[in-house]
């Protein structure tokens, strides 16, 4: 969960968020004006580090679903940076002797 706050100051109107694809527009209405305040971005997760290792040990993607016990489907959401559940990340790690944070990481979606 990302924290954001809002970059102005409101003396006589109304704030109101409104989410499109993992940003954050805030907007002051007043009136029949709408004012964009700040932009922020939300936090997501990428497995890029994920995929990068695979090729840095010359690790196929089934040799990592067979150790790991990772279905196809979850894979494909692993490479679609779709959420996946902990213990599957956790048994990833486990398959490639590894800490999480080698794996995966926090960035701005």
């Amino acid at each position: 969960m990302a924290v954001w706050s809002l970059d102005c100051t409101v003396f006589f109107g109304l704030i109101s968020s409104q989410k499109e694809t993992n940003i954050w527009y805030n907007y002051i209405n007043i009136g029949n004006k709408k004012i964009l305040c700040k932009e922020v971005s939300m936090l997501v997760l990428s497995y890029k580090k994920l995929f990068k290792k695979l090729i840095d040990i010359d690790m196929q993607h089934n040799e990592l679903m067979n150790k790991a016990n990772v279905s196809r489907s979850t894979f494909y959401k692993l490479k679609n940076g779709e959420n996946v559940n902990t213990q599957t990340l956790l048994r990833i790690c486990n398959a490639l002797k590894c800490d999480i944070s080698e794996i995966v990481e926090c960035v701005e979606g």
